[in-house]
């Protein structure tokens, strides 16, 4: 979903619907689970070309996961309370922390989830989600939470696998000294999306869906980075930009518009410094050197060999089914032909650096 400042957010709601309302999300698991395929059904809007759902399929999955995912089973136990006393208390709370660095083995439901009956214990973390019972209210789940993936795409990981945390640490297995410790979020999704013939690839085969799943996964990088420049004004000397005559400079005389500010340095893709910056540059660059002469484009081709090949490997998939792949064979392609122009093989060597444009357009 989309919250109100237009980023993507994950929230989860209460375990009962309110009065008169259908269930919908996790409430499927445990309100009216006699009707739930046809429940599920309903959940999900379908066109007339497109058809409607095989309940055998609904159904097949339904069993796959109250036998393999954790998650689903705590979610199951929470219902056999329901049943039982419907007036009863309880909460389902979704553990913020791992025990665990590194796990290979499939989680437990003890390790991820618990059920809490009556009052809240203290030994709660900061970033433990609380599925209260009955709430009128959305939860906002922290992108931090080892599964913010894991709730949004049940059928991407079936047994319930904890995500990212940051307590992953790094392997060095090529003796080169690294200056962080632990994995970063980039990193880590980055590793999740590479083919790999000898293990399951549940994601990078899920077509639309492992579309929505790299859109989300970039907005959490994103929102990642905007935390730390949010958190280390200091460390990029954000002083220097908010200083009361940058404030005049712009016409904010006025003490009471300013307020206190975030500052994203021009290292930040994107950002208004970023932009002014590649601009200056380009303009000193024109004004040394003169205008350019040639505007060069170029676009990626989803029939390129080395994308029809790889595909070849696995099963035959549509281009437009690996949006990760395509954008890499493109930024291959597109070094290889700044390498050619800078060492002068279609055209004299360039007196200056170029400014190179890159936009993506996926259908």
């Amino acid at each position: 979903m989309v919250d109100t400042f237009g980023q993507n957010a994950h929230r989860i709601g209460s375990l009962v619907p309110q009065a008169g309302q259908p269930p919908k999300f996790n409430q499927l698991y445990i309100v009216d689970t006699a009707n739930e395929v046809q429940n599920r059904i309903s959940t999900v809007k379908r066109t007339a070309k497109v058809g409607e759902l095989d309940p055998n399929i609904v159904k097949a999955l339904i069993e796959t996961m109250d036998t393999h995912n954790c998650l689903t089973k705590i979610f199951r136990k929470a219902r056999d309370i329901h049943e039982t006393d419907s007036c009863q208390e309880f909460s389902i709370r979704l553990k913020g922390k791992s025990k665990r660095d590194r796990q290979y083995d499939m989680p437990q439901t003890d390790e991820i989830a618990g059920l809490i009956v009556g009052d809240f214990t203290e030994d709660m973390g900061e970033r433990d989600i609380v599925v209260r019972h009955k709430a009128s209210g959305l939860q906002h789940i922290s992108d931090m939470h080892p599964l913010f993936m894991t709730l949004q795409y049940p059928i991407l990981f079936p047994y319930g696998q904890i995500g990212f945390n940051e307590n992953i640490h790094v392997t060095n297995t090529d003796g080169n000294t690294r200056r962080r410790e632990y994995i970063t979020k980039r990193e880590y999704f980055a590793y999740q999306i590479q083919t790999r013939l000898a293990e399951g690839m549940v994601i990078v085969r899920s077509k639309r869906l492992f579309h929505q799943y790299i859109v989300d996964a970039y907005t959490s990088i994103e929102e990642e980075r905007l935390r730390w420049f949010r958190l280390n004004q200091k460390v990029i000397r954000a002083d220097l930009y908010n200083s009361v005559q940058d404030a005049v400079m712009k016409g904010d005389t006025d003490a009471k518009s300013i307020g206190k500010r975030v500052i994203l340095p021009a290292s930040y893709t994107g950002s208004p410094r970023y932009m002014a910056e590649r601009y200056h540059d380009a303009m000193a660059i024109y004004r040394w050197h003169g205008n350019p002469d040639l505007f060069i484009t170029i676009t990626t081709n989803p029939k390129w060999e080395e994308i029809s090949d790889h595909l070849k490997m696995y099963g035959n998939d549509d281009p437009n089914d690996r949006p990760d792949l395509e954008s890499r064979v493109f930024k291959m392609k597109l070094d290889e032909l700044m390498s050619d122009f800078n060492k002068g093989i279609f055209f004299p060597r360039p007196k200056a650096g170029l400014q190179i444009g890159f936009q993506t357009n996926q259908a």
